[in-house]
């Protein structure tokens, strides 16, 4: 007779767990894995938006420092914690505070950019996004300890509470709010520390008699209500949503190529792939408009998937990896050039709602694309 499986025997050195092997998450309660996922998708995907109307609502810079202790407080409890409950409900706020602070601080940095090096910082961060990435990898092939992990894991994070008190509000944010004497001391205080001429900011070219407009909070009623800003939504949000799934259906394709069971790993050329994208994304904003990007990256990256969906029956392994990996780039930097797209494509007090709506899309999309990775895979095991 069968023996229903209770547990299993740990490939690990004393005293390290990991997350399975700690609340022992196998056999009949694999599916407590599964469920703690779909928390931490749904849950952290439900709370950006929200995050991003309060950043319209109260500030770039409070809404920063609000997301890193809430990701510090979370992080720190979902390392500590032994009760898988409050795991899970750990995990919801650490993926809803950190996606929202990565948008946040996208946001923040692109408001006290020129425009003329707006390409250069955008792509900036997608590097910093690639090799935090690397980084928690490493990590987690050094020690396979879930705490020694996490807890590492959040020691970068904890820095930014420094950082609070060295960024300044966006003075666009303020100038949007018509708040001129905020707008002003903030501008000062940038001038002071770049040795700039501040004179000029004693007699600005705004109205310095306006008052302070009331803090509207937008909604994203007023995004799908309003014309010109329900046409573009919904056009960033297509573009994130196919993008997103495109890329991730990619991402673990390629993987599977390679064998690798756990899910995309870092490799020579995943790196190189990931860093070329960036870069060549970069190098075609300098030549394009963001648009005209757009419009060369979604098609060739539509041709190449229809190359490969024919032609994988006759190609070998060798030409299909190479294509994934030509696809993956096209699609990351598509991403890249679509960040910087979606910030133009809204205004200052409904920018971040705006990005964290199309974030929520993109994430979906991610959701959809290891779907249909899976279902492809379960059709056709080879």
């Amino acid at each position: 007779p069968l023996v229903p499986c209770e547990a299993w025997d740990y490939d690990l050195p004393p005293e390290r767990h990991t997350i399975i092997s700690f609340w022992n998450l196998v056999c009949n309660r694999s599916r407590l894995l599964l469920i703690a996922r779909a928390f931490e998708n749904v849950g952290g995907l439900l709370l950006v938006p929200v995050v991003g109307q309060t950043t319209d609502r109260v500030g770039r810079r409070p809404a920063t420092f609000f997301c890193v202790i809430v990701a510090l407080i979370s992080g720190f409890l979902a390392s500590v914690t032994k009760k898988f409950p409050i795991f899970v409900v750990a995990r919801v706020f650490v993926a809803a505070s950190v996606n929202a602070l990565k948008l946040v601080i996208f946001i923040l940095l692109l408001e006290v950019t020129s425009s003329d090096r707006r390409e250069l910082y955008g792509c900036l961060v997608h590097i910093g996004s690639v090799a935090a990435f690397i980084f928690v990898v490493a990590i987690h092939d050094s020690f396979m300890d879930r705490q020694v992990v996490s807890l590492i894991t959040m020691m970068p994070m904890s820095f930014l509470v420094f950082a609070f008190y060295a960024i300044q509000e966006s003075p666009r944010w303020l100038l949007a709010l018509q708040d001129v004497e905020a707008a002003r001391a903030v501008l000062l205080v940038v001038s002071h520390l770049n040795n700039v001429n501040s004179r000029k900011l004693q007699n600005p070219p705004w109205n310095a008699a306006c008052v302070p407009t009331k803090r509207t909070t937008f909604t994203f009623v007023h995004l799908i209500s309003i014309h010109a800003l329900r046409k573009r939504t919904l056009t960033v949000c297509w573009a994130w949503l196919c993008v997103s799934t495109s890329l991730f259906s990619v991402v673990f394709t390629y993987s599977s190529f390679r064998n690798e069971s756990r899910g995309p790993e870092i490799n020579d050329v995943s790196i190189v792939s990931s860093f070329g994208a960036i870069l060549g994304a970069y190098g075609l904003l300098r030549l394009c408009d963001r648009k005209t990007s757009l419009f060369l990256l979604l098609p060739l990256s539509s041709m190449l998937t229809i190359a490969i969906a024919v032609g994988s029956p006759i190609f070998g392994k060798l030409q299909v990896e190479f294509m994934l990996i030509v696809i993956s780039s096209a699609l990351q930097a598509t991403n890249v050039v679509l960040y910087i797209y979606t910030f133009e494509m809204f205004p200052t007090v409904v920018r971040a709602l705006g990005i964290s709506v199309a974030y929520f899309c993109g994430r979906v999309g991610a959701i959809l694309g290891y779907r249909l990775f899976t279902i492809t895979v379960d059709n056709h095991p080879s």
